[in-house]
């Protein structure tokens, strides 16, 4: 049986007055798995991501991530949690615009208390950016800083990747090049939860979730 990397039981996520993003949401997750939530704009996909990464609280329901219960953390349990086991990755590159690539990677590394400019590198290289090491965000494409991003993201060896909309700015000869480097990772058994819009990424993952007003109305698994 596969294990289960994320369990939601329950999950409920309102916002004042009366916004119901998420409406008793049961779902697994499990390790090693390129799982795509989609869903039009609204239907609750990023509310759900922010909740599995520890930066949103649910109304009520419970989320087990690596068999933590979240609900039952502090929030600097949440922080803690967060830093040690999970990497994002944005649509927005949220790079510092003054260090280097090769910096904004090493920070990573500074807030988990170590700091190895050998492994720094060797990520930027494994995404392809190994000539780009001292460039500001500025000299970067977008695809670029996003790749800097997912670096960063992974510096630290964390248990799952959850992505959100990291194509969404890039054009598609860019947004190829961030799908490869995420399948790559992938090939290596990262467990990855993907947020897209776009079907034709959705294709990248082994199984598809679509919400709709903070339910799940499709669950597809892809046939090998």
């Amino acid at each position: 049986m596969d294990k289960v990397a994320v369990s939601i039981k329950g999950l409920v996520k309102t916002y004042p007055p009366d916004t119901r993003a998420i409406s008793g949401l049961d779902l697994d997750i499990y390790q090693g798995d390129w799982t795509v939530l989609m869903g039009a704009s609204g239907s609750g996909k990023t509310t759900l991501l922010n909740m599995i990464s520890c930066m949103e609280r649910p109304t009520s329901g419970t989320i087990e991530v690596l068999g933590k219960d979240l609900t039952s953390m502090s929030d600097r349990e949440l922080t803690v949690f967060r830093r040690n086991n999970i990497g994002i990755v944005f649509q927005q590159y949220n790079l510092i615009p003054y260090l280097t690539a090769l910096e904004n990677v090493e920070i990573a590394q500074f807030f988990h208390s170590v700091v190895d400019k050998g492994s720094a590198q060797n990520v930027l290289t494994e995404v392809g950016l190994a000539d780009r090491l001292g460039h500001t965000p500025t000299k970067l494409s977008g695809g670029e800083q996003q790749r800097v991003s997912i670096a960063r993201a992974v510096i630290n060896e964390p248990s799952i990747i959850l992505a959100d909309e990291p194509t969404g700015n890039l054009d598609r000869s860019n947004g190829k090049k961030v799908m490869e480097v995420l399948a790559k990772l992938h090939r290596k058994g990262q467990t990855i939860l993907f947020v897209t819009h776009d079907t034709e990424l959705a294709r990248w993952g082994d199984r598809v979730i679509t919400l709709s007003d903070g339910r799940v109305i499709a669950d597809d698994r892809k046939v090998n």
